[in-house]
């Protein structure tokens, strides 16, 4: 059953900044009938912008009356209009009642706008000048100003013109050294791009064609570092790699040996596009259309989010189409050229010719003629049926889906567990401050958990079992959070295993990534982090601190070991930067190897403060552990002396000597 949200006929649709007496009043329905509100438990109307959620705004349920059962009305508070700026919006009205939660509309979202008052923009009066103050004045400004569009044009026509299958890095201008969060590097044991290099306008992914032993640096528009990133291919394929949504520039870091044959691309090469292979995802398209005015709001049309960048070399597109539907071509510069409609009352199949100079398209369609449209690069030829569409997940790299969890009640959950059961793959959990005691397992949905603080927003588990630490995760992300198993006071230990903080040790990361930021480790029985990986993993934690506070176990600050299930051997990765591994114990890090067909750990220690109740921080304070009998033994002569755990190159400046790159045992 369809759900609508629609404005009644005397709400309005816009509201200026500081109006503060304006309120829209909209209808909920069931396939356009009304819906009775006034059992609802919850009603929250929530709203956002092309960049994603923004806010909620709570409506009481017993301000409904028996006339407008299925109206809601929107008042633009003063709280509510702080921080949002002049623009398109949309709105979406959530209804929690016995029944379950319902979302108006289920289709879509519906759209108002916020427009600037008169005082948005200052204006200025007019001072006394001289006339030929004034020529000279206007001429330097003149001549000013076209160098400066010059100088802006050139660089908007170089990221737009860049090829997609051109090796981005010439490998006979690197320099040595390499990057990571602090900048620049010097080494004579890494080669790296002279400077930043900017993403091309609609990139959003890219290819290098290189063996372990290098990585990218992504960055924001302000070029302040964000994250890395390793290579986890070969020499004899390429390996892709998606580019994070907000990142504006990369560097690329490689070992010495790799600097004459690094390859990398932005997207992929012509090549790979496919002929018959649908390009428009329907489900992922916004209310409205484009015309040479640009993009209107209009809730009986659909269109594409963005603007679709033509691959190089494509001449002519094809479409399962009808007349309710149109492509919109524009340039380089993105500048309208021209609207181009489908034909027929029933969809076939209709190749049209792009226009020379056109860059990119976008597709507007009619709501009912929206299922069965499909779009695909090239003639493809007659038949009458749709295109094969695959599975298109941008998450990684487009705004995702967020959930607020707030202890107060003010979010849409009020426990973190609770939130991850209903989270989609790709979902920002946003936890607000507080203690929240839970044993949280996120190891079967890939999300992202961001805290206030490390202080501020805590996990604790007061469970004295190894299986129920403060956190399991198999991929996705945290930060800004603590993570606590904590002892209550006077429990003695339990006669079995005894919980780690964080246990990472699950099938799900295989050819995953997890990564952990500004986090705080502790456990009050064992290790504050226990990791077992996984073929094709990349794991790593910055700037986070490890405690593990009992001072009879043995295990470290953190116990990380190979695959130990045959099936998932391989190489993995795992980094820890700029980290602080505190334990009262033997040890502040452990490792254990086991040497399974395939195995091998890429470990990379930078900057790390390790210590030791017993050892302090020298080399005593690291440990190896030795493999059980049901495991092969890994012993070599890599790290702690193994031969399945290799310590990175870029590995330096660690308070223990042999967890740097010059001093191995």
């Amino acid at each position: 059953m369809a759900k609508t949200l629609d404005f009644t006929d005397m709400s309005p649709r816009t509201v200026k900044i500081g109006d503060t007496t304006t309120s829209f009043t909209l209808i909920c329905g069931n396939n356009n009938t009304e819906t009775d509100l006034t059992n609802a438990t919850s009603i929250t109307a929530k709203l956002g912008n092309a960049s994603g959620y923004l806010k909620s705004i709570k409506i009481d349920p017993a301000s409904l009356t028996d006339s407008t059962a299925d109206q809601v009305t929107v008042t633009f508070t003063a709280d509510l209009m702080t921080s949002l700026p002049a623009g398109n919006y949309a709105i979406e009205v959530w209804v929690v009642d016995s029944t379950g939660t319902s979302i108006y509309p289920s289709d879509g979202s519906t759209g108002f706008t916020i427009d600037n008052n008169i005082q948005s923009t200052n204006g200025s009066t007019i001072t006394t000048i001289a006339f030929d103050d004034f020529v000279n004045k206007f001429n330097t400004i003149a001549a000013n100003a076209a160098n400066a569009i010059k100088e802006q044009f050139n660089t908007l026509n170089h990221l737009l013109l860049e090829p997609r299958d051109k090796n981005i890095i010439d490998t006979t201008k690197t320099k040595n050294g390499y990057y990571d969060k602090s900048g620049f590097v010097a080494s004579a044991d890494w080669r790296c791009t002279t400077d930043l290099l900017a993403v091309p306008n609609s990139v959003g992914s890219m290819m290098t064609f290189t063996p372990t032993g290098s990585y990218v640096s992504f960055y924001d528009s302000d070029k302040k570092f964000l994250k890395s990133l390793p290579s986890t291919g070969d020499s004899s394929n390429w390996q892709s790699i998606v580019i994070p949504y907000g990142v504006a520039y990369i560097t690329i870091s490689m070992v010495v040996n790799l600097a004459n044959t690094f390859k990398a691309a932005w997207n992929q090469s012509q090549t790979s596009v496919i002929a018959g292979v649908n390009v428009v995802d329907v489900s992922k398209m916004n209310p409205g259309y484009y015309d040479d005015k640009g993009h209107t709001d209009d809730n009986n049309w659909a269109s594409t989010s963005y603007m679709l960048a033509i691959p190089n070399g494509i001449t002519q597109l094809t479409a399962y189409a009808d007349d309710n539907s149109y492509v919109t071509f524009y340039d380089k510069l993105k500048g309208f050229m021209s609207n181009v409609a489908f034909t027929g009352k029933s969809p076939t199949m209709q190749t049209q010719t792009i226009p020379v100079g056109a860059a990119f398209i976008t597709v507007s369609i009619q709501k009912w003629s929206e299922l069965s449209f499909t779009l695909a690069w090239g003639a493809t030829g007659t038949q009458s049926q749709a295109l094969y569409t695959p599975k298109i997940d941008r998450s990684m790299w487009q705004p995702t889906k967020s959930l607020v969890v707030d202890p107060g009640g003010n979010g849409d959950y009020v426990k973190v567990q609770d939130a991850i059961n209903a989270a989609d793959a790709g979902t920002t959990i946003t936890i607000m401050p507080g203690d929240y005691y839970e044993c949280v397992d996120a190891k079967d949905k890939r999300v992202n958990l961001v805290g206030y603080s490390a202080s501020a927003t805590r996990i604790i588990s007061t469970n004295d079992s190894y299986y129920h630490p403060a956190l399991e995760m198999a991929s996705g992300s945290a930060s800004n959070l603590s993570f606590i198993s904590q002892r209550p006071t006077g429990m003695a230990d339990p006669s079995y295993w005894m919980p780690y903080g964080v246990h990472l040790d699950y099938d799900g990361s295989a050819h995953q990534i997890l990564a952990f930021e500004n986090c705080v480790f502790r456990s009050d029985w064992n290790a504050a982090v226990g990791i077992g990986m996984r073929v094709g993993e990349n794991l790593s934690f910055k700037n986070c601190d490890f405690n593990n506070n009992n001072p009879s176990s043995s295990i470290g600050a953190v116990f990380f070991h190979d695959c130990s299930e045959a099936e998932f051997a391989g190489d993995y990765s795992l980094t820890f930067d700029d980290c602080n591994l505190w334990a009262a114990g033997n040890y502040s890090l452990v490792a254990l190897g086991i040497a399974y067909p395939g195995n091998k750990m890429d470990l990379t220690l930078i900057r790390n403060s390790l210590y030791s109740g017993i050892h302090g921080i020298g080399d005593d304070g690291i440990g190896k552990q030795e493999v059980s009998a049901e495991y092969p033994a890994s012993n070599g002569d890599k790290f702690m002396g193994t031969a399945t755990i290799v310590l990175n190159p870029r590995s330096f400046g660690n308070s223990a000597p042999k967890c740097n790159a010059a001093v191995q045992s």
